[in-house]
């Protein structure tokens, strides 16, 4: 990623994750790897940097559906210092967030598996 490179997260009009692309930093500690989401403040580790990166990847998603089956997504993403912006065109919410000095991250696109849709107080999930 370049200096300054944007995160995002898109949210549909029924609350459910569209797509989303963090970012990724890499450490490594004797025979562990670690992977680390700045955006979301998440870390994970692995014994290869390949599973360290499948662990942090899955720990993101399920961090994000939690959100949202809480009904929490907003409050959480204002708190890690993502902007929310309406598109009002195409019924759907982008939370952004710019990082400074990102030279040394790599994308972490989030691919969510299921999405959570919150109609009152009931979640429906859909595979």
């Amino acid at each position: 990623m370049v200096h300054g490179s944007i995160s995002y997260i898109y949210i549909d009009g029924k609350n459910r994750v569209i797509e989303a692309q963090l970012s990724c930093a890499f450490s490594r500690r004797g025979k562990l790897h670690f992977a680390e989401c700045p955006e979301l403040q998440l870390i994970d580790q692995g014994y290869s940097k390949r599973e360290a990166l499948e662990n942090l990847t899955e720990m993101a998603a399920a961090t994000i559906i939690e959100a949202v089956r809480a009904g929490k997504l907003d409050g959480m993403l204002r708190v890690l210092g993502f902007t929310k912006q309406r598109i009002p065109l195409r019924d759907r919410t982008i939370f952004k967030q710019v990082l400074e000095g990102a030279d040394n991250l790599t994308p972490l696109p989030i691919e969510v598996p299921l999405e959570p849709v919150v109609t009152g107080h009931h979640v429906q999930v859909f595979g």
